[in-house]
């Protein structure tokens, strides 16, 4: 039978009780060192909450793990656990949202933003073999991963501002790479030697007339 557990306020209000009535019981002190847990707790709670940037889902289990050794009713301890549970569906409707069918990325590798982008010039049966550089893994013939997120993420995990930081500078890299290389593309158009990454044939005013047409259609 599931027995209730005490609040936070309930064990409080005893203590004032005991303390009012002056009555000695050797298991008053270890419910005032519970009590102070528990507000140290509430406080890490708050904290993460109010900070600029949502929590890791690491950081909620690990409260959650320390909250059920308290064996007390805390408030958010229902909000917590929800969060936690609704983590996996969460991954997993995102993962489908953003992954291939046919990719083997992980989630964080969907997300990365590429240090450089690479020509799709690659088969897929090439693909296999060149799947990793010296410069580091190609990500799908398009381009070479930043692992500086990774690095972050491996070293302090449960800094969300810094990780934050990290990613938002990555992403800026990346879009100034890909203006780069549509920049380049541009004036591949004066040069009819030149070839696209795309297709790898020369540039042809006909040509890229008729490719409208048939993507209008």
């Amino acid at each position: 039978m599931y027995k209730p557990r005490p609040t936070l306020n309930t064990l409080e209000e005893f203590v004032k009780s005991a303390d009012e009535a002056n009555i000695h019981l050797n298991s008053i002190d270890k419910i005032k060192t519970l009590i102070n847990e528990c507000h140290t707790w509430n406080e890490k709670f708050e904290q993460m909450q109010q900070g600029e940037h949502y929590p890791f889902l690491s950081s909620y289990e690990q409260l959650y793990d320390q909250a059920r050794h308290f064996h007390i009713d805390l408030e958010p301890l229902k909000l917590i656990e929800q969060t936690i549970l609704q983590a996996p569906s969460w991954l997993e409707k995102t993962q489908t949202i953003f992954r291939r069918p046919d990719s083997n990325l992980t989630f964080i590798e969907m997300i990365t933003p590429r240090i450089s982008v690479a020509p799709k010039t690659i088969t897929k049966k090439r693909q296999a073999s060149k799947r990793i550089t010296a410069d580091g893994p190609i990500n799908e013939s398009f381009g070479i991963l930043d692992d500086t997120i990774a690095k972050v993420l491996a070293r302090d995990e449960n800094d969300p501002k810094t990780v934050y930081k990290v990613y938002r500078e990555a992403t800026m890299k990346e879009i100034e790479c890909l203006n780069e290389f549509r920049e380049n593309n541009q004036k591949k158009r004066f040069d009819s030697s030149s070839t696209y990454c795309i297709c790898e044939k020369a540039y042809s005013k006909k040509k890229c007339i008729e490719e409208k047409k048939l993507i209008r259609k």
